[in-house]
């Protein structure tokens, strides 16, 4: 069986400003507040699973950095709050009775780049507190969103040169 895809799309927020229009979004500015968005991809559906705000703290967080397993469960508890920690336990446990594994992706839609430096790879499991990329019969991906997917074009050929003797 194919493995189940869990995503945490972690994103920047938008506020309204006073002439803001909520049909276009324009006149809106990100916050420092993010929102984490959870989906699954299952073998034969996909679902939204729920968002909910989250408080990320980078300096928190980098005052954590020489202890590995507390800044990982420190960062999870910052991305899982209640209503997302359980529909990942729900979704987790229908992929364990299916005998499939998780394949974790998060995805971070920061155009400040200030969560880019975070260590994604240390997220833990908030049901199990295990670390998602060393999870069996699994994986963990960080995906970066980006603006426009755009073909880089080719270095110019240099003119062919020849010497004939």
């Amino acid at each position: 069986m194919p493995p189940t895809i869990i995503e945490l799309h972690i994103r920047a927020a938008l506020l309204p400003s006073a002439e803001a229009d909520p049909v276009s979004a324009i006149g809106y500015r990100l916050s420092a507040m993010y929102v984490a968005e959870l989906r699954a991809e299952l073998p034969r559906s996909r679902a939204n699973l729920g968002s909910a705000p989250v408080d990320l703290n980078p300096e928190v967080l980098r005052a954590l950095s020489t202890s590995p397993e507390v800044y990982g469960a420190t960062l999870s508890a910052m991305v899982f709050p209640a209503p997302l920690r359980e529909a990942w336990e729900r979704t987790r446990g229908f992929a364990e009775r299916g005998g499939a594994g998780i394949h974790a992706r998060v995805a971070i839609d920061d155009p400040s780049g200030a969560l880019h430096g975070l260590r994604w790879e240390l997220l833990r499991d908030p049901a199990t507190s295990a670390p998602l990329a060393q999870q069996e019969g699994g994986s963990l991906a960080r995906l970066v969103a980006v603006e426009q997917l755009h073909d880089p074009a080719p270095p110019p050929r240099p003119a062919l040169r020849a010497l004939v003797c």
